[in-house]
């Protein structure tokens, strides 16, 4: 099973939300990697969806299979954990994904208390890797001032056409597309 060929695509948390995710029908699992606990996993499309919980933050991982993966392996204890950990990845990206999901990490400890989403992607239409945030609901003021200053202090730059904070490493860029005069 560890020579599947399948590739991390990105991550979405949901704090103090409800995920957007409907209509995505998951096996519920119970699988337990270090902090994490994986509760469902679920095909949606071309991608393999796993749900987890980490530091009580539901979180969507889609990955993209390029072989076959059979519902007994989907469900297989060893399979997910492998998945989470990005067992799949060469050693750069693996490294990408994980300062990734360290700048999300950060980010999700200044927003604990906000009604936010966070994205972690890389290998997107926009970016070779990326951390993005927005408003998951309808904030009060001094929340959405609390959102922008966190996202200006954290050296994010705000995406106008997305209409989120994003956050690019050094390594990567960012293609930012208007439309207008």
């Amino acid at each position: 099973m560890q020579n599947k060929k399948i590739t991390w695509v990105e991550e979405r948390r949901y704090i103090n939300t409800e995920p957007r995710l409907t209509g995505i029908k998951f096996v519920d699992v119970d699988v337990k990697i270090d902090d994490i606990h994986i509760t469902g996993v679920a095909r949606y499309g071309k991608y393999i969806v796993v749900r987890y919980v980490r530091k009580n933050v539901t979180t969507y991982a889609f990955y993209e299979p390029h072989e076959i993966i059979n519902k007994n392996e989907l469900v297989d204890m060893e399979f997910l954990k492998s998945l989470v950990a990005t067992y799949h990845e060469n050693e750069i990206i693996k490294n990408r994904i994980k300062e990734l999901r360290e700048f999300a990490d950060k980010l999700e400890e200044h927003m604990r208390d906000l009604p936010v989403e966070i994205g972690v992607a890389i290998f997107t239409s926009k970016s070779h890797g990326h951390v993005e945030v927005r408003p998951a609901r309808r904030m009060s003021n001094d929340e959405f001032n609390r959102y922008v200053s966190t996202c200006k202090s954290l050296n994010m730059r705000f995406d106008p056409t997305s209409k989120a904070w994003v956050y690019v490493p050094e390594w990567s860029q960012y293609v930012i597309v208007t439309y207008g005069p």
